[in-house]
């Protein structure tokens, strides 16, 4: 086959080619991945077809397995031989290596145009290095077209059709968290409450939402051989579902705990936990283990999963997982910035190994997903792809699941997918070959621009080490520094200029431009002060935040085309809450340290206004204040509260590690230390670490990261700036019971260095 350059087609993955094509697929195979990927070749080339004179022809081989594929041929005559699955994967490496034809989402598809990208038919061969590679989830918009189209074969709970090629993995009744979903306990506590957890020596009783309190009681026998029955009942009922559509009945069944930490500590299963090393993952193990030994008999090829996650996350001791038992072990402390073999992530890492030693088979939950109100900015996590994907072979697994689900408010989606998804299938590539041919397909003359501004970040990481999670504050991406913001808009702006004829790239331009302008909107203050101290004045200042804030306003509104109707308001409410929030105007006021410790030596001080601070309730507003030091507070008007016993004193507050999951500072503020007005509060002394932050209240609504700080050995004084109104916090009441938070300032004390 000779080079081919073709014009940009938005291509659907439902037409058909045309009766005088010189293009024809024929197909030997017998397997639905057969006939899906006969569909694929001759829909996704159909426009192309003027340019191709080829026979492609699929051929399956028994030799083979199940996933494997070869490519041979001339060109003219390309045949792709494969296992019973491996169709799909051959036809996909045809159209983009060989075609140029690239589906990234179902928003963004590209054939080739661009001379500098080189088309050569060659021969090839390929198996997945991961037999389950899933993405919860690429889009829910074509019900998986496109996350089999990127070499996927599953999409977490959304089941792919059969039509596009899908496999239903998962029986029911869900693929993760099913506890609630055997046994609710507003249908079953009534007459059997000790199938459901006890705490303090009493079992948990129904409520509105049940399974957000309550766990199951797993060394119950009478429990374990009601569990059994449900299970065979949704096995045969799967069965008769598939075999009515003609599709493989599912292989994996979910038992796993519903997403709370009130596991049961009745006797029986307290000595269970004891047996295991006092670990509860033990006494889920041991429940597990019995249901699998059982539906084994009956159904030798089903595979049961469940989570070493929050309390079962630690391995157990005196017990191996059946060999029809997946764990699905849980990242949910790891420094996504870098690779697991970092000491960042040693606990992560310790417990992959420990379980390898446990459980013959391992899923990985990887969260590419912030959950935090203020969803993911700009880093550099694609560097870390390669080396955990090798770390995971290292250590047998086979299964890698990840959440990808904030599309619009997450960080240049399209490219880390594309990376993702191709190391998951050969984790041997040449990485950055293949962020360069992302980047001249998906953008074209720009893609050199893009690939300096994510070298940019990198960069800048390696220098301020963030540490970002799955709950990532804005404030933690400590790398967003005034030069990296600064340096990374230039790019963008010369890549608008570039990109001024192309109407297609442009678009995805803006819309990888998106997550920068949050950052440079949410992190203006940190910005504005790093410019004011080193020049002394915000004359001149760089950044045209009204400019940022319309470029976000034009742009969200596309971005919302990618959801789901029912998620648009959710996600819109989102954009327009950070909006609104980071709204005020900014004064020096705001940027100088108070003057309570203007004579203090100022590399001690470390100064935190509301605008670095992270709160989660809706009900908490940024008001005008010209009481405060910084003209705008928070305020926490207790009345407006559904959990008003969470702003009653005395109030607690503390520091706690997200890496170790311990409070290294704990108190409580009595109301007999208020006094009227605004006052400083000093609240405690400790040390602190950089993923560490300070939480006030007892929802932990008021939390203030730690991510700028590299001082692990001083001990740091904190003061906290306060004024309380109301008849409930010692005041006139006229006034509203409220509290208001101004700022947050640590003082190392200087004696206490070593």
């Amino acid at each position: 086959m000779n080079r081919i350059f073709i014009p940009s087609v938005a291509a659907s993955l439902l037409c058909f080619l045309s009766a005088n094509a010189a293009l024809e697929v024929k197909n030997n195979a017998s397997s639905n991945n057969s006939a899906v990927a006969k569909r694929m070749l001759e829909s996704e080339l159909a426009p192309l077809s003027k340019n191709i004179d080829a026979k492609i022809v699929l051929n399956e081989s028994a030799q083979l397995r199940n996933e494997e594929w070869q490519l041979t041929g001339d060109g003219k005559v390309v045949t792709i031989t494969a296992g019973k699955n491996g169709f799909i994967l051959g036809s996909i490496h045809y159209m983009e290596n060989i075609c140029g034809s690239y589906v990234f989402s179902p928003h963004e598809k590209q054939f080739a145009d661009d001379a500098k990208i080189k088309l050569q038919f060659a021969p090839a061969s390929g198996n997945p290095d991961f037999m389950l590679r899933d993405l919860y989830f690429l889009s829910q918009l074509d019900q998986g077209a496109s996350a089999i189209r990127r070499g996927l074969n599953s999409q977490g709970e959304t089941i792919i059709p059969a039509k596009f090629g899908g496999n239903n993995f998962y029986g029911s009744p869900k693929f993760c968290h099913t506890f609630h979903l055997y046994f609710p306990q507003q249908k079953y506590f009534k007459d059997h409450p000790e199938w459901f957890s006890e705490i303090n020596g009493k079992r948990i009783p129904y409520n509105k939402r049940p399974q957000i309190k309550v766990q199951l009681c797993l060394s119950n026998n009478e429990l374990r051989d009601a569990f059994f029955a449900k299970l065979l009942n949704f096995i045969a009922s799967d069965r008769a579902k598939a075999a009515q559509k003609g599709l493989p009945a599912p292989i994996v069944y979910d038992i796993s705990m519903n997403d709370v930490l009130s596991y049961c500590t009745c006797k029986e299963c307290n000595a269970l936990a004891a047996k295991y090393g006092n670990k509860q993952s033990g006494v889920m193990l041991d429940f597990v283990n019995d249901l699998a030994r059982r539906v084994r008999v009956k159904y030798p090829e089903i595979f049961i999963t469940t989570f070493a996650y929050l309390y079962t996350e630690e391995p157990p001791v005196n017990i191996t997982a059946e060999k029809n038992v997946v764990i699905v072990l849980c990242d949910t402390q790891s420094n996504t910035t870098v690779p697991l073999d970092h000491p960042d992530n040693k606990t992560f890492y310790n417990k992959l190994k420990n379980w390898s030693k446990v459980a013959e088979h391992i899923r990985i939950w990887d969260y590419n997903v912030n959950f935090a109100i203020q969803k993911e900015l700009p880093y550099n996590s694609e560097d870390t792809y390669q080396k955990d994907l090798q770390i995971f072979q290292k250590y047998n697994v086979k299964q890698v699941f990840g959440e990808h689900e904030w599309i619009p408010m997450s960080d240049a989606r399209d490219y880390k997918i594309f990376l993702k998804t191709q190391l998951l299938l050969n984790n041997k590539q040449d990485v950055e070959a293949l962020k360069k041919r992302f980047a001249d397909v998906y953008f074209g003359k720009a893609g050199k621009l893009f690939l300096q501004y994510r070298s940019l970040l990198k960069k800048s990481q390696e220098s301020n080490h963030p540490f970002i999670d799955m709950n990532a504050n804005p404030m933690v991406y400590s790398h967003l520094d005034f030069d990296t913001v600064y340096a990374s808009q230039k790019l963008f702006d010369e890549g608008e200029k570039i990109l001024a004829d192309d109407p297609a790239r442009l678009r995805r331009w803006r819309s990888a431009r998106l997550s920068l302008d949050r950052a440079t909107l949410l992190l203006r203050v940190e910005l504005m002060r790093e410019y004011f101290r080193k020049n002394g004045t915000l004359a001149n200042f760089p950044f045209d935040i009204k400019a940022v804030k319309d470029r976000i306003e034009k742009q969200y509104p596309m971005e919302l085309e990618k959801v789901r109707k029912k998620e648009v308001e959710k996600v819109s409410g989102l954009f327009k809450a950070e909006l609104e929030r980071y709204n005020g105007t900014i004064t020096e006021k705001t940027l100088t340290v108070p003057e309570k410790f203007k004579n203090l030596p100022q590399e001690d001080v470390f100064d935190f206004p509301i605008y670095k601070a992270t709160t989660h309730d809706p009900a908490v507003k940024v008001v005008d204040d010209p009481e405060s030091i910084s003209g705008q507070v928070l305020c926490y008007e207790r009345d407006k509260f559904e959990q008003k016993k969470y702003y009653t004193f005395p109030l607690p507050y503390g520091v706690y590690s997200r890496k170790t999951r311990l409070s290294v500072i704990k108190g409580k503020l009595p109301a007999k230390d208020v006094k009227p007005g605004y006052n400083w509060y000093h609240l405690g002394t400790g040390k602190i670490t950089p993923e560490s932050y300070f939480h006030f209240f007892g929802s932990w609504d008021y939390q203030q990261y730690f991510s700028t700080m590299t001082d692990t050995v001083s001990e740091f004084e904190f003061h906290l700036h306060l004024k309380f109104t109301g008849k409930v916090f010692g005041g006139k009441a006229e006034d509203k019971n409220a509290i208001y938070i101004d700022r947050l300032v640590l003082v190392r004390k200087s004696n206490t260095k070593q």
